[in-house]
């Protein structure tokens, strides 16, 4: 994000957006990497894995329905649905399954007798989302402590929240702590999660699900070296895990750690790393980082063909969306087609809120709110909070409704405060945008501290309202040393210098900051040209200075843009000037 407050977090930049490693729910069924060991085909391999396992369920099933054929009781309607569920014959697995139940329902001896049997029906009609069928059972059969357990669960994922405490409260599984602490995570107390979590660790040190939770909560609270280390934790307890090893990958990229990243990949076999989509994508990540965007996009590209063939909607969705937008980064004329692309998107992918986000990226102009709060409508009741305030945040900005927009940039740093671009998104929208700089400047000296503004780019926008709000020298001390990176940071040094009372100094990088920006066009010597007028009346230099003399040095005005009013860098401007009773367009 530039000094000259244009949002780019509303451009395309060359990063990847994902959706962050979900928590995963204690004793389900879960998604594992297929890691190969063989130095064999793995085409050859994994098919004739394939061809064994149809050939064995085949089996079973014939002999499961010989079984029910003979005695139709509910341990044989169990069985049967067991093996209806391996075949792929869904609607009949769940059938078997209700059957097997009713008969529990009626003879409760039955069912104390045979709570094995009881368990496995109902879990099956958990992991096929029949929920409210497992709350009538519940009401008419004893449940085991550990049935108890997954039912809660299960409620916990459709935000049932007291129901599914107090089932796990009435259970005496060793596994309660587990599923507490998963309860706490999904309703946001992070605090209370990290406790329970260390108590399901403390009693069973290899449960890689409770590490994993324990990890995504540890991050939520700011604790990142720890939340690394319980990822770590996890992958050793479980090395099958594809989404521990994605989680413990995400969070050495947020660290920008990316040798870590490359020696975990190498630790992949060769295979797996050039088939699973996730790790392609991880690679590409490397390339990102590393400014190949050549790389990055072939290996994108082929991470979404096999989600395609794999029928994997959530990542073929994260992946073309984030292919255009990648392009994007490259090519400003692009931008239109960017969004028209992206909406297709996500109108083949209603689901997908990254498809959103990634769109909200290349959205730069006011008329693309539209487009933009349309595609919000059909995620916003599913998409997690960090994300929505973010897409909340642009649209407010697209809008040029500032007071909206400093509330969204702050609710976003709230729920991310060591994510770069939730601080500054904050620092834009509550600084340049409604001038509330002790604010930003609170939340500047925060982010500094903590590390998360770690290069010139990134601590551009904390030099501005450092600046603004009485603290020029801590703002040149800041960028003095990264003034040359770019004409945005010369301006901002320039800035800092002026609120210093250095009038000459801070006119003379803003004219070389103007005279480099002139490789922009004359959009970016127009906007400059606007935020100097309007720092020096902020600043009160007309006053406090001759006026003759700083009139003298400061840029020459320049005409807006012929369709300023449909680029919210200028209308924020323009704002500010509409609430401080300045002319427009601004001029010394």
């Amino acid at each position: 994000m530039s000094a000259l407050g244009v949002t780019n977090i509303l451009e395309a930049d060359a990063a990847f957006s994902r959706d962050a490693v979900k928590p995963a729910a204690p004793g389900r069924s879960r998604r594992v990497s297929e890691v190969s060991t063989s130095r064999r085909p793995f085409q050859e391999v994994t098919g004739r894995i394939a061809e064994a396992i149809d050939s064995a369920s085949s089996q079973t099933l014939l002999e499961a329905r010989l079984a029910v054929e003979a005695v139709r009781g509910p341990h044989n309607l169990v069985a049967l649905a067991q093996a209806l569920e391996i075949a792929r014959e869904e609607d009949e697995a769940v059938e078997a399954a209700l059957e097997a139940l009713d008969v529990y329902s009626s003879d409760r001896v039955a069912a104390d007798l045979d709570r094995t049997g009881v368990r496995l029906a109902c879990e099956l009609l958990l992991r096929k989302g029949r929920l409210e069928e497992v709350r009538e059972i519940a009401k008419n059969i004893p449940l085991s402590n550990h049935l108890k357990v997954d039912l809660a669960v299960a409620l916990a994922d459709a935000e049932h929240f007291v129901e599914a405490r107090g089932f796990i409260l009435s259970s005496e599984a060793s596994s309660k702590n587990a599923a507490l602490g998963y309860i706490h995570l999904l309703e946001g107390e992070n605090h209370k999660a990290i406790s329970r979590l260390r108590d399901a660790l403390r009693n069973s040190p290899d449960d890689a699900v409770s590490a994993l939770n324990l990890s995504i909560a540890l991050w939520r609270s700011g604790s990142r070296r720890k939340a690394v280390s319980a990822a770590r934790h996890a992958r050793e307890a479980d090395p099958s895990r594809e989404d521990a090893l994605c989680l413990l990958l995400d969070l050495l990229f947020a660290q920008g750690d990316f040798k870590a990243v490359q020696r975990e990949m190498r630790k992949l076999d060769a295979q797996y790393r050039d088939s699973s989509p996730q790790m392609l994508i991880m690679q590409a990540r490397l390339f990102l980082a590393n400014a190949d965007l050549r790389s990055a996009i072939r290996l994108l590209e082929k991470a979404a063909k096999y989600s395609e063939q794999a029928n994997d909607r959530e990542t073929e969705a994260e992946v073309r969306s984030n292919l255009v937008r990648i392009r994007a980064a490259s090519s400003r004329e692009s931008r239109a087609d960017s969004v028209r692309e992206i909406l297709d998107l996500s109108l083949k992918f209603p689901e997908s809120d990254v498809v959103v986000s990634n769109l909200a990226q290349v959205c730069w102009r006011t008329s693309d709110a539209a487009v933009l709060s349309s595609a919000f409508d059909r995620v916003k009741d599913t998409t997690f909070p960090a994300r929505a305030a973010f897409i909340r945040y642009t649209l407010a900005t697209l809008r040029g409704e500032s007071v909206e927009a400093a509330n969204f940039a702050r609710e976003w740093y709230q729920i991310e405060p060591l994510n770069p671009r939730a601080v500054t998104a904050a620092l834009v929208a509550l600084g340049i945008g409604e001038e509330r700089w002790e604010e930003a400047a609170a939340i500047a000296l925060d982010a500094l501290s903590s590390g998360v503004l770690n290069d010139g780019a990134s601590k551009n926008n904390a030099a501005y309202v450092l600046a603004m709000s009485g603290r020029s020298w801590r703002a040149i001390d800041l960028i003095r040393n990264h003034a040359d990176e770019s004409y945005e940071l010369k301006a901002t040094l320039g800035l800092a210098h002026l609120a210093a009372g250095d009038v000459e100094v801070g006119m003379k990088l803003y004219r070389a900051a103007a005279d480099a920006a002139d490789k922009d066009g004359d959009d970016a010597r127009s906007l400059m040209t606007m935020y100097q007028a309007l720092i020096v009346r902020q600043l009160g230099a007309l006053d406090v200075h001759d006026k003759l003399t700083v009139t003298a040095l400061s840029l020459p005005p320049f005409p807006l843009p012929d369709d300023w009013e449909d680029r919210p860098e200028f209308v924020r401007l323009h704002r500010v000037a509409l609430r401080r009773g300045y002319g427009w367009p601004l001029s010394i």
